[in-house]
């Protein structure tokens, strides 16, 4: 009995004492990321920012930091008014700025420390806007829109307006200050402003319910290696991601283009969600991976020295992992990446994804089959509804 009552409190102590309140673990904190990054803000009014701790293997983890403002004199700059945390377990700060001018927020725990940059500034609103203004949207599909404001002809990135919905296709899923997040729950149209120091912004949202699928196979493919920076590797069957557990990214990294061309989607269509599925040929190690955008061209003649920068992060959950060889594995695009496609098919430039190590994996390597490789080409499936 005294061993069943033992094992059951060192249950409980791990349980406690290994998770925040909110289920993040705790751990040593690394990294603090402040989101925003940037602000500028109105003179005398309020925003809320919020920090996000990563330790040494870039895993989310609780922490309680300290929050403090340079330049330290609140006339000179602003004061935080309140600090807490929000319903992701996230620690944030409510600053207002009491002054004009440029200063800095900081989050620190230990030696772990997150900066945003805020300018403040003085005068009227003299202009609203929400972006997109208009946007149609799938039933089960979120959308983000963003309310700017302008004061002197300098624009105000984050405020607090009051947002207001007129009809019943939308929900609201999350609001964070001058963001929010619609997503759509029945066909019809739907009204969202945007209300702040008397002006007042639209956008007009209409909910599609008919949906459809597209699927292209990649029409260009190759990977290029850290160590052997002059090679190139495009003519191969199979692309290498991955080695190197020191580094985002790795020795090897993997370019995938398809050609949307061919994709015609019915009038009014909108891309709901895209997919990257890749084939497991071999695998060791553990790994994970992360799907970018590329932001120049490129051939199948391209080797490391030679490739393009990555953009943005594209992939929903961070990080996805690689299944076993045999298997195929797929990375659902987040919003952005739903966006950018959208736009690929409507004739914006085109070319294609990093497929890359993702920071937080052990130095594993894996071969994905390439267009060579007959019936487990690389392949983009992209869902629309209308």
């Amino acid at each position: 009995m005294k061993k069943y009552v033992f094992l059951l409190l060192l249950l409980l102590t791990s349980i406690i004492f290994g998770c925040g309140q909110g289920g993040l673990v705790v751990g040593t904190v690394k990294t603090i990321v402040i989101s925003p990054s940037t602000a500028t803000m109105l003179f005398e009014t309020e925003a809320t920012f919020v920090a996000t701790g990563y330790d040494s293997g870039g895993n989310e983890i609780y922490f309680n930091p300290n929050w403090f403002i340079t330049p330290t004199s609140p006339s000179q700059f602003g004061v935080v008014t309140s600090t807490g945390r929000n319903d992701d377990d996230r620690p944030y700060c409510v600053f207002k700025p009491t002054g004009a001018g440029t200063g800095e927020l900081h989050c620190m725990q230990s030696e772990a420390h997150g900066i945003a940059t805020i300018t403040s500034t003085v005068g009227a609103i003299t202009r609203l806007t929400i972006t997109p203004s208009r946007r149609t949207i799938g039933i089960d599909q979120i959308q983000l829109f963003t309310a700017t404001a302008e004061s002197g002809g300098q624009e105000i990135t984050i405020f607090n307006p009051t947002w207001e919905v007129e009809g019943s296709s939308v929900t609201v899923e999350s609001v964070i200050a001058n963001k929010i997040n619609i997503k759509g729950v029945s066909v019809g149209p739907a009204t969202l402003e945007a209300h702040y120091l008397g002006l007042t912004a639209t956008a007009e949202i209409f909910v599609s319910g008919t949906s459809g699928e597209a699927s292209v196979d990649s029409d260009r493919d190759a990977y290029v290696d850290k160590d052997n920076s002059g090679s190139s590797y495009g003519t191969l069957n199979e692309m290498k991601v991955g080695g190197n557990k020191d580094q985002t990214g790795g020795t090897y990294e993997a370019l995938v283009h398809f050609d949307l061309s061919s994709v015609s989607l019915p009038a009014g269509a909108v891309v709901t969600s895209v997919d990257i599925k890749l084939y497991v040929v071999d695998k060791s190690g553990t790994i994970s991976a992360r799907i970018f955008k590329v932001d120049g061209s490129w051939s199948e003649s391209v080797t490391w020295s030679s490739k393009p920068s990555r953009a943005s992060n594209l992939d929903v959950s961070g990080s996805v992992s690689v299944p076993s060889a045999g298997y195929y594995m797929t990375i659902s695009l987040n919003s952005n990446g739903v966006n950018l496609v959208d736009d690929w098919i409507n004739g914006s430039a085109n070319y294609g994804f990093y497929i890359i190590k993702a920071y937080s994996s052990n130095g594993g390597v894996v071969n994905f089959s390439t267009r060579e490789d007959t019936g487990k080409e690389p392949e983009i499936i992209i869902r629309y509804q209308y």
